[in-house]
Formats: structure tokens, C-alpha cells, sequence
């Protein structure tokens, strides 16, 4: 390569001329733009997808934790409460332990019905199957949204 202002040799990667100190120009480079093979029938899915039915399920979650901090409540009432609203704040922020605490919010569930019954002398009773598989829903859409969670905490 030589200089535009004495036709020196310089290095190819020189900015300025050592003899005469004048500027080189710099090629200006353009970025090229991928084409994206896209496939038939299939519409691509926006960066931000609406989260309206995460907000109401993170209301509600905050409302069940807070109805369950009734007058005088047992310690295992208190647990729960508190995982309720746990799990409402992480769903209204987006944080990546939605799905740890989703899985975990029907086992702790599951396992207070059992070694808890509501009346003394009763045997535990089963949550109902309707229940269950809203919440397996819940999980599914949790899951499928795994990508937009960003922080931990």
C-alpha cells in the first residue's frame, strides 16, 4: 500500500504516513445482511409476546398468599402464604425461578394435605384432579416463556 500525499510504501494497516504524517483513508465496509431462510407457512414469532395472563396469575397468586394469613394462622398456613407470594412477585417480574417454584408450589400442596388433615381423626383427603391440571397448564406456559426470563432474583 502506499501514501495518497508522498507515495511511500506503508504497511497495510497504517492509518497515517510515516514521512509525511498525512491521514489514509479507510475503506468503509458495510455489514451484510443475512437473508433469513424462512420456512413456508410459518409466521415469525415477535421478540416481545404479551404477558397478560402472567400479570393476572401473579395478582392472584400475591391475593391467595395474603388471604391465607388469616387471624391466628398455623405455621404450615404461614409456609404457604409466604410461597404464594413469593411465586406472585417472581411471576410479575419475570425472574427464572417461575418454574422451580411451580413445580414445587403442588408438592408442598400434595404434601400438607397428607400429613395435614383439615379435621382431626380424618383421613387426608386428595386435591381434586381439576385443580392439578390447571396448574400443569400453568407450567407448560411458564415453560414455553422459559426464554424471556432474564434474572434470578
Amino acid at each position: 500500500m502506499y501514501c495518497n500525499g508522498c507515495g511511500s510504501s506503508i504497511g497495510a494497516e497504517a492509518f497515517f504516513c510515516s514521512l509525511c504524517g498525512m491521514r489514509q483513508p479507510v475503506p468503509q465496509t458495510l455489514p451484510l445482511q443475512q437473508a433469513i431462510p424462512r420456512q413456508s407457512g410459518r409466521v415469525p414469532v415477535p421478540l416481545q409476546r404479551s404477558y397478560r395472563w402472567g400479570q393476572i396469575h401473579g395478582a392472584l397468586m400475591i391475593a391467595v398468599g395474603l388471604m391465607l394469613l388469616r387471624p391466628h394462622p398455623a405455621p404450615v398456613r404461614v409456609f404457604m402464604a409466604t410461597l404464594a407470594v413469593i411465586l406472585g412477585i417472581c411471576v410479575l417480574r419475570r425472574n427464572k425461578l417461575i418454574l422451580p417454584l411451580m413445580v414445587a408450589w403442588p408438592l408442598v400442596q400434595l404434601f400438607v394435605l397428607l400429613n395435614h388433615p383439615v379435621f382431626p381423626g380424618e383421613r387426608p383427603v386428595f386435591p381434586p384432579l381439576f385443580p392439578l391440571i390447571l396448574w400443569c397448564a400453568y407450567i407448560v406456559y411458564y415453560y414455553r416463556r422459559r426464554d424471556e426470563f432474564v434474572n434470578w432474583v
